[in-house]
């Protein structure tokens, strides 16, 4: 997790190899598929905070913070073209 005064980003990568996905809650409202170097990226609102969900070989992966859901598409670029 990231703070920056009441900002806060997190990044949770989480192997389900032994265990079932994880339910994510979302406010109402649409979500977003985001594609990028091959991987769906799911964009969404839960309440005031934005989060991008997706799927790597065993990983799940999250991203949430109070951004936007244009910065979060930034965020994803960066991280596939690393």
């Amino acid at each position: 997790i990231y703070a920056n005064g009441d900002q806060t980003l997190s990044i949770t990568v989480r192997d389900y190899i032994d265990r079932l996905p994880v339910y994510i809650e979302q406010s109402e409202g649409l979500v977003e598929e985001y594609e990028a170097a091959g991987i769906i990226y799911y964009l969404f609102e839960n309440y005031d905070v934005v989060k991008a969900v997706w799927i790597v070989d065993s990983y799940e992966c999250y991203i949430s913070g109070n951004v936007t859901i244009d910065e979060l598409k930034q965020m994803i670029d960066s991280i596939v073209k690393g």
